[in-house]
């Protein structure tokens, strides 16, 4: 990777830090902040995660290449955290659960782990005992992940999850019960 290549990333991990702290304190994004995601082309093939976040967007093109995973997996936490899934409370319906799934799938080289990793992420904030309304969250948003594995989508690329749980650092009871409602029985 050149130095131009790094000094791209980084300004769009800088972009979508004030993405995500804006979300964090609004909930939702400004016009302002949405038109200007919309309009630069860094972010081409993250059109689904805007439409979810109620952007106004174009279709997306067909034609874009496959996301790398860290891009996929960021474009699913901001679209977690316009749900508060990151809080005690999150807010939700059942079918914005449904249209957070479809979104995530629907991004440039989606793998239905990009998602759960995006949760599990966001759950390691969360110290305190799980609660009531993240304990219905999570059971939902597991439940739909599974569904969407039945129908065919890979269970390999859950290993990660495995692999977390059974290393030394420690896991909160939000990320375990979250695990236990989204891992593939064995």
């Amino acid at each position: 990777m050149s130095a131009l290549d790094t000094s791209s990333e980084e300004r769009i991990e800088a972009d979508l830090r004030a993405v995500e702290y804006e979300l964090r304190a609004d909930g939702r994004l400004a016009f302002a902040t949405c038109e200007a995601l919309r309009s630069d082309a860094r972010f081409a093939g993250l059109e689904p995660a805007l439409r979810f976040l109620r952007c106004t967007v174009f279709a997306a093109d067909p034609d874009t290449p496959a996301l790398p995973r860290r891009r996929r997996v960021q474009a699913c936490r901001l679209m977690l955290l316009s749900l508060g899934a990151h809080t005690p409370a999150p807010r939700w319906t059942v079918l914005e659960i449904e249209q957070l799934v479809e979104s995530a799938m629907a991004i440039a080289g989606a793998e239905l782990s990009d998602l759960a990793q995006a949760q599990f992420a966001l759950l390691g904030e969360t110290t305190a005992n799980i609660t009531a309304a993240q304990e219905s969250f999570l059971r939902e948003l597991g439940r739909q992940i599974a569904d969407k594995r039945r129908l065919g989508h890979s269970a390999e690329d859950f290993v990660w999850i495995a692999v977390r749980l059974a290393d030394p650092l420690p896991t909160t009871s939000a990320q375990a019960f979250f695990a236990a409602h989204t891992l593939p029985p064995q």
